[in-house]
């Protein structure tokens, strides 16, 4: 973990750490258990501490200049906050090469993952989750602290238990603030970011205040609809809807008045307007949550939602077919960027290599290059070796194909309608992804959000905007000047248009294909 430490007092190093916790060993103080996520100079384990058999979750944070100053920053806040929905801290600590923060260990899981896997979610329980975070929040906002970064994945279950407490995580980018001050810097997650970062002037600290209700709201609609409230297929068109576009509530969400209410006020585009959270704590759908309905939400915000978060088993088997069809000279064109990324020439990509070429050839800035490469790393690193291969870059982009390409997805879903019906059979999609059975039944039954035994073209671009292109990556920019998908469309349909027919009296191995060639490519053209 952390090593012997030859020069204690050689800088960098943090005054905000007690003498008695500057260590010449952390493995004497901490055994680790496992390594609950990495990021691109920090990394947070479960850990035992030794002295009191307590379980934590230590996070350690390369020593360097700009981590000095996260560093405090972090101590320093989580230090002057102690609220039952936010997280605990214990203390902190350095070696020679790194500094530690020592908190409470949450191990009930993410609030999205929590939701999907429960048997029954309903408006009243989301009324009990969104009171936790709206009063995390106001104990933040009571001590002059802005969050700065609320999203789902930053909302965490104390224990495994039904009735844990939900608790609000990562400080990384809070900030103190003064209410009358003004602040330029912008940070976040693009889908939950407040209209008022997006305009290119300064925020006053009551700003950024309201800008963490706002984020709230975006969670809220997410919660009880599935999808977010403004959404494009990259980066730049969900700005531009957050600023330009009114909140639309969708057809399949039957929503309570007093819920639709809730969500209106807090997502006001003029901050000024929005209520802070000691109001919003004050409006009926959290004060009266009681009264609420507790009839459960329809399965198909609970499938909207798991395709918000994680990419569809569909469009993971779509991505096969399209890195299989895909033209010749858009293999040619991913090849030279892989190996103009490859530095070392070991035919796979670290962060770091991933990370230069986002500063090269993207203008991106050391620090934000690196959180975009991991975010890249861990979503494609597909058996989890730390290393980007060919195999895993080339789905990156055929994925990210897929969320935006609006002909590709056209071209994919009427060759899959083998009977022009506008729908989806289980037998179609068998026989076009060449699966058997059991698999098609299950990429099926995921996509096939109302239950009707059939994917309708709506469901199917849902399972295609899930995943990658939820996340913070653009594939105008990560992959500029590879095909814009005419000749893939065309490739795709003429390969699939000679699959056998469902009424091809072909022997079953014709049908399925041969099993050797399935378990390689998925694809017998």
């Amino acid at each position: 973990m952390g090593g012997v430490c030859s020069c204690i007092t050689r800088p960098p190093k943090s005054t905000l750490v007690p003498k008695e916790n500057i260590c010449e060993d952390m493995d004497s103080r901490f055994k680790v258990v496992r390594v609950l996520g990495e990021g691109a100079s920090c990394e947070v384990r479960e850990c035992i501490q030794i002295s009191t058999d307590l379980v934590v979750a230590l996070k350690r944070m390369q020593k360097n200049k700009m981590n000095t100053s996260l560093f405090e920053r972090e101590v320093s806040i989580l230090r002057d906050l102690d609220h039952v929905n936010i997280i605990k801290f214990i203390d902190c600590y350095m070696d020679s090469n790194n500094f530690y923060i020592s908190t409470a260990l949450c191990s009930g899981g993410e609030l999205f993952d929590r939701i999907v896997r429960a048997t029954k979610f309903s408006e009243k329980i989301a009324s009990l989750l969104i009171k936790q975070m709206l009063l995390s929040i106001q104990h933040c906002h009571s001590r002059s602290i802005a969050h700065r970064d609320l999203k789902p994945e930053n909302f965490v279950f104390e224990a495994k238990s039904i009735d844990s407490k939900l608790v609000l995580i990562d400080f990384g980018c809070a900030r103190k603030v003064n209410i009358n001050e003004e602040y330029t810097d912008i940070v976040g997650t693009p889908y939950y970011l407040a209209p008022e970062y997006l305009k290119g002037k300064t925020r006053s600290g009551s700003v950024l205040f309201a800008a963490d209700v706002w984020a709230i709201g975006v969670i809220c609609f997410i919660l009880v609809t599935g999808q977010p409230p403004f959404n494009g297929k990259n980066n730049n068109r969900i700005f531009l809807n957050i600023v330009k576009q009114s909140v639309k509530f969708p057809k399949h969400a039957k929503l309570s008045e007093q819920l639709k209410s809730f969500i209106l006020t807090l997502l006001n585009k003029d901050p000024l307007k929005r209520p802070s959270a000691t109001e919003a704590l004050k409006l009926p759908f959290v004060s009266k949550g009681a009264n609420l309905s507790d009839k459960s939400l329809s399965n198909e915000v609970l499938g909207f939602l798991s395709q918000f978060k994680h990419e569809t088993k569909l469009k993971k088997k779509l991505a096969e077919v399209v890195i299989h069809y895909a033209p010749k000279k858009d293999i040619e064109k991913l090849r030279n960027m892989f190996e103009a990324v490859d530095t070392d020439g070991d035919g796979e990509l670290t962060v770091e290599e991933l990370s230069q070429v986002l500063v090269n050839g993207m203008g991106y800035y050391k620090k934000k290059a690196m959180q975009q490469a991991q975010v890249i790393m861990d979503k494609c690193d597909t058996n989890g070796d730390g290393k980007l291969s060919f195999e895993e870059f080339s789905h990156v982009h055929a994925s990210m194909q897929l969320s935006s390409d609006e002909m590709l997805i056209h071209t994919c879903f009427s060759v899959m309608d083998e009977n022009n019906d506008g729908t989806i059979e289980i037998q179609e999609l068998q026989d076009a992804l060449k699966l058997d059975r059991e698999e098609a039944e299950v990429v099926f039954r995921e996509a096939d959000l109302n239950g009707d035994g059939v994917i309708s073209f709506e469901e199917f671009k849902i399972a295609m905007s899930g995943g990658l292109q939820s996340r913070k990556l653009t594939k105008s920019r990560m992959f500029a000047g590879v095909g814009k998908g005419d000749d893939l469309a065309n490739n795709i349909k003429m390969g699939l248009d000679e699959r056998p027919s469902m009424s091809s009296k072909g022997s079953e191995s014709e049908r399925k294909g041969d099993s050797d060639s399935i378990a390689n490519n998925k694809i017998v053209p």
